[in-house]
Formats: C-alpha cells, sequence, structure tokens
C-alpha cells in the first residue's frame, strides 16, 4: 500500500516542512511560510494523508504510527488554514468534512505517555455534544480543528464577491457563542497559569484572529 511503502519517508519530510514553516511565520516571513506548507500539501496528497485511516481500516499500520500520521495532517491542516487568513488566498488543502478525514487527536498527555489504545470519540459526537446527555470530555485539538475549519469558511466568505450577508452573520454568532461551548478547564485559575492548556490557548487565539479577519476585511485581507 502506497501510505505504508513511501508514506513514512513522505510523512517525515512533511514535518520537516511544517518545522520550518512554522519557523519562517516566527520571524514573519509569510512567502517562505507558505512555500514550506505548499510542499508539504503536495507530499501530504501523493501519500494520501487525507484517507489514512480510510486506507488503513484493517490495522495494517501500528497505533504509534497512526497517531503520529493523524498529528501531521492536522498540524498541516491547521497552519495551512492560519496562511491562507494572513495571505488573503484559498487554502491550500481543500479539506471535506471532517468526519471522512483522518480521526481527531487524543489529548497530548495520552500520546506522550503512549496511551493510544482509549476509545476516541468523532468529529460527529464533537458537533452533537450540545444535543446529548452525558457527553464525554473532548481532547483540546477539536477545539483547534474547529477554529482552523472557521477560518477557512472566512477565507472563502471574503474571496467571493456576493457573500451571503446571512452566512456572514451566522459566522459572527458562531464566534461570539464559540466561548459558551468550551470545557470548564480552559478557564484558567491562578494554579494553572503557569501550565496552560497549549492546544486550548492555541484555539482561542485562532477564534480571536479569525473574528478580527471577519469583522476587519479591509485592513487585515491584503491586496
Amino acid at each position: 500500500m502506497a501510505i505504508l511503502a513511501e508514506g513514512a519517508d513522505k510523512t517525515f519530510r512533511i514535518q520537516a516542512f511544517l518545522l520550518l514553516a512554522l519557523m519562517f511565520l516566527g520571524s514573519h516571513e509569510i512567502g517562505q511560510a507558505s512555500d514550506c506548507v505548499a510542499r508539504a500539501t503536495s507530499l501530504a496528497r501523493k501519500a494520501r494523508l487525507g484517507s489514512f485511516d480510510a486506507c488503513n481500516s484493517q490495522g495494517s499500520a501500528t497505533t504509534l504510527r497512526r497517531a503520529c500520521v493523524r498529528r501531521t495532517w492536522w498540524e498541516l491542516c491547521t497552519i495551512d488554514a492560519l496562511l491562507a487568513l494572513l495571505e488573503a488566498r484559498p487554502p491550500e488543502l481543500m479539506t471535506r468534512s471532517p468526519h471522512n478525514l483522518p480521526i481527531v487527536l487524543c489529548a497530548d498527555t495520552c500520546y506522550e505517555a503512549g496511551d493510544l489504545g482509549i476509545t476516541q470519540p468523532t468529529y460527529a459526537d464533537f458537533e452533537r455534544q450540545l444535543f446529548l446527555q452525558g457527553t464525554a470530555a473532548f481532547p483540546s485539538h477539536f477545539y483547534r480543528i474547529e477554529a482552523a475549519n472557521l477560518a477557512r469558511r472566512i477565507c472563502h466568505l471574503f474571496k467571493r464577491d456576493d457573500a451571503d450577508l446571512q452566512e456572514l452573520e451566522a459566522t459572527r454568532n458562531e464566534i461570539a457563542s464559540w466561548p459558551y461551548n468550551l470545557p470548564d478547564s480552559s478557564f484558567t485559575s491562578s494554579d494553572s497559569l503557569e501550565d496552560p492548556d497549549q492546544i486550548l490557548l492555541q484555539a482561542r487565539l485562532f477564534f480571536q484572529v479569525a473574528s478580527i479577519f471577519l469583522n476587519f476585511p479591509g485592513q487585515t485581507f491584503r491586496h
């Protein structure tokens, strides 16, 4: 299978390009960061990372390998969404519904401890959480992916000449209501200030950036 035969090498190269992209972003070299993401995206398509779980449904990859590939894919999606906002362009990765993509990541504490055998809730469970009783807590990565998906929608809204006003208002309402859907653990106390949840913090910042781009497109999008 292509993913297993040569996908490992491509995954390492994708991770290298992502690290370079983050370094360029840190020094505000947006063009170089975007080039790295474009190269990583090309490799991801060739390795079929977007359909990794579907191609390995029979367990042909180890649990650790699966987790590593998923983390690489979702990191690429997140950085791509941020760069698309900064450059006022369509995202390189035109993701379909998250339900058809690699499984959302487990909590970082589980990954670092090697506890990867737990049953992972799906993105569909995450979207239905307000309508279900006794819903289990979701790893922070769900919230960051939700923020990245929102950024993609905003990019498409402002690349169209006929942006739907109702869609604009619905997106504003989603941003305004988002903090009320956060888990209790996201509200820091004095005891947790020195060790915040980095993924939830990134999700919060992502939503704030998305809100700025949505409400002040003329000042933020480059023409």
